[in-house]
């Protein structure tokens, strides 16, 4: 496989951003999800980034979820 960086290229390390916690907290409805990428990655560097994508991914669809649902029980109240 060819590379695109000169001869002796070492990539920098990477932080550990295992342990990080992502939450949101709803306006509309009260649910407040939360997820946690842990610190056990099988795949160095990229299955930590792979872990901490899905927790953010796994935030805003559950927050989105439950935002859309109290939107449309008000919407059906008012009417």
């Amino acid at each position: 496989m060819k590379t695109n960086h000169r001869r002796g290229f070492t990539a920098e390390t990477h932080t550990k951003k295992g342990g990080t916690r992502f939450q949101k907290k709803g306006v509309l409805s009260d649910a407040a999800p939360v997820a946690m990428s842990d610190f056990d990655s099988s795949n160095g560097n990229r299955g930590m980034a792979k872990q901490v994508r899905g927790a953010k991914k796994y935030v805003n669809s559950r927050f989105r979820f439950h935002e859309n649902a109290a939107t449309k029980k008000l919407a059906h109240e008012s009417e």
